[in-house]
């Protein structure tokens, strides 16, 4: 989107990793790229306790904190998502 890039960009990564992870699929997909950025961009990611109740509760909400398209709501940086997962 032409943002400025920090570290909680890579943690919004890290998140679709897990996420991937732990449910066997993206969270996002589309039938072309265009469609895809655009889902991306825009959609927020559904919550992963609604796909995955078994998961530790804080271990989903750090996930999708990791999510968040508002960069301002994820967490400011590593560190503070580990102490979260602890």
């Amino acid at each position: 989107a032409g943002e400025e890039l920090d570290g909680r960009s890579d943690l919004y990564s890290l998140g679709l990793t897990a996420y991937y992870a732990l449910l066997g699929r993206p969270a996002f997909a589309g039938d072309s790229a265009q469609r895809l950025l655009v889902r991306q961009l825009t959609e927020p990611v559904p919550p992963l306790a609604s796909l995955r109740p078994d998961l530790p509760a804080a271990l989903a909400a750090a996930i999708d904190r990791c999510l968040r398209k508002d960069r301002s709501e994820r967490f400011d940086d590593a560190a503070a998502l580990v102490e979260a997962l602890d």
